[in-house]
């Protein structure tokens, strides 16, 4: 009877173990998800305006911003000082923009059909890639939490197994 305690306790412990380390992503999609679209309104004129910034807020200046439509280079500007950005004579659509090694894409409107949620600017942040969700499997292992457990387990499970030698019938 013991030795199905022990065994039940071991098998809790290595549950309790797989429960806190962090699960393998799933696998691609066979498509890659569409990148967000954000709208934007052009001014009265025609003009799209956007601005470079960087995580701070801060303008990212004389930079190269190249508009593309359905990956034709259609147009390219600098940014200012300011970090401000302009393209005259718009029409509606979806482009994209690309500065450095970004690109992001927008649906453009004219100032009188814009839903209320398109902006009268086109912001861009220039942040790295955020990778949210699971940890590559080289960083559980350095994981304190996963070190202990391994730990743990080499200790407990000998002295578990130890005494469940004398509970056994001897062999005949």
């Amino acid at each position: 009877m013991k030795c199905k305690g022990r065994r039940s306790m071991g098998i809790a412990w290595l549950a309790a173990a797989a429960w806190l380390l962090p699960t393998l992503p799933a696998p691609a999609a066979e498509s890659p998800t569409a990148p967000a679209i954000r709208d934007v309104r052009l001014n009265e004129q025609g003009t799209l305006q956007g601005r470079l910034v960087d995580l701070e807020g801060g303008p990212l200046a004389h930079r190269q911003v190249q508009l593309l439509q359905a990956g034709t280079p259609l147009a390219q500007t600098s940014s200012d000082a300011a970090g401000r950005f302009e393209f005259p004579r718009m029409s509606t659509g979806v482009y994209q923009l690309r500065f450095d090694s970004y690109a992001v894409s927008c649906r453009v409107w004219s100032a009188r059909t814009a839903p209320p949620a398109a902006r009268p600017e086109f912001v861009v942040l220039a942040a790295p890639d955020t990778i949210r969700g699971q940890q590559p499997l080289h960083a559980v292992f350095r994981n304190p939490l996963f070190v202990g457990l391994v730990i743990a387990a080499a200790v407990a499970i000998p002295l578990a197994t130890q005494g469940s030698k004398k509970d056994l019938p001897p062999a005949s």
